[in-house]
């Protein structure tokens, strides 16, 4: 097998796209160039069920105090 040699990319980082490229049965060019499509692709977003399910999530939490106080006391707590 030819080892495709991409500049200024960590071995680290080879590996993992190989086995990426292996796994979803594509080149590492091909798998490279998939993942930057996807990473530049417009995606659209249902916010209704997004929004519901953040009001969900804020009606199940309550009411947050972030006073001044109770901040710094967060900020502190556990430092020695």
């Amino acid at each position: 097998m030819s080892r495709v040699v991409l500049r200024g990319v960590p071995d680290h980082l080879h590996r993992e796209i190989r086995q990426a490229a292996a796994w979803n049965r594509r080149t590492v060019s091909a798998e490279i160039l998939f993942r930057l499509e996807e990473s530049f692709a417009q995606r659209t977003v249902d916010t209704e069920p997004l929004l519901e399910r953040i009001q969900q999530r804020r009606k199940s939490i309550g009411a947050l105090d972030l006073s001044e106080e109770v901040l710094r006391r967060m900020k502190n707590e556990g430092r020695p």
